[in-house]
């Protein structure tokens, strides 16, 4: 029904910021001090990369449903699929993000030596792009928290919303809430945002038909 709870996912399984800082790699790159493009989805990124290499680890079962590749995403693109963007302003800002990406990447190779040993380019560009396009921003405990919700990742974009979701500190978990009458067996959709297609593209690897932005 509308304003019903569809699922409540409890804050251990969140994956935060914080916990990319309390890695000895996040605690090296505190401590030098660097200026990262994206400091926040590098934190949650240096925890996972870190813990997938565990296989008793407590999130196995969230990164086994991860996709493989983000073929999709044109940082991804070979040089003749880029050409088909031919007079677009979106091909500078591929190369840009891209480069930009990488350019952390080096910056945590160059305190943490030992971080280019476990994980090459191929592996960070996957990474960055897993969190970039599932992350969320909530709240939790008064906090502002840049975080990975697994399976509240996995809804597909449309608008007008059909879902909202929060963090409730009463019951220390992730929300989220109905907006309309769902039908049994229908597909729950989530709003990425009001976009155009060149941010849909390159931060989610789809354009939208007829986009009204």
């Amino acid at each position: 029904a509308n304003n019903e709870t569809i699922i409540s996912i409890p804050l251990k399984c969140l994956i935060t910021v914080e916990m990319g800082k309390q890695t000895s790699i996040g605690r090296a790159i505190i401590n030098a001090n660097i200026e990262l493009d994206a400091p926040k989805h590098i934190f949650i990124m240096i925890f996972m990369l870190i813990d997938r290499l565990n296989p008793e680890s407590f999130f196995k079962p969230y990164y086994d449903i991860l996709p493989r590749n983000f073929y999709s995403f044109p940082i991804f693109w070979n040089e003749e699929e880029l050409s088909w963007l031919e007079g677009s302003t979106l091909v500078q800002q591929i190369h840009d993000r891209k480069n930009n990406i990488l350019y952390d990447y080096h910056e945590v190779c160059r305190v943490c030596p030992e971080f280019r040993e476990d994980f090459n380019e191929e592996d960070f560009l996957w990474c960055r792009t897993a969190v970039g396009s599932r992350n969320f921003g909530i709240s939790i405990n008064g906090v502002k928290r840049t975080t990975l919700v697994p399976w509240s990742d996995m809804l597909n974009h449309y608008r007008p919303r059909e879902t909202s979701w929060t963090f409730s500190d009463a019951q220390q978990s992730f929300i989220m809430t109905s907006l309309k009458k769902l039908e049994k067996g229908q597909q729950i959709m989530d709003s990425y945002g009001k976009k155009c297609n060149s941010k849909f593209l390159m931060h989610y690897g789809f354009a939208v038909e007829n986009n009204r932005e």
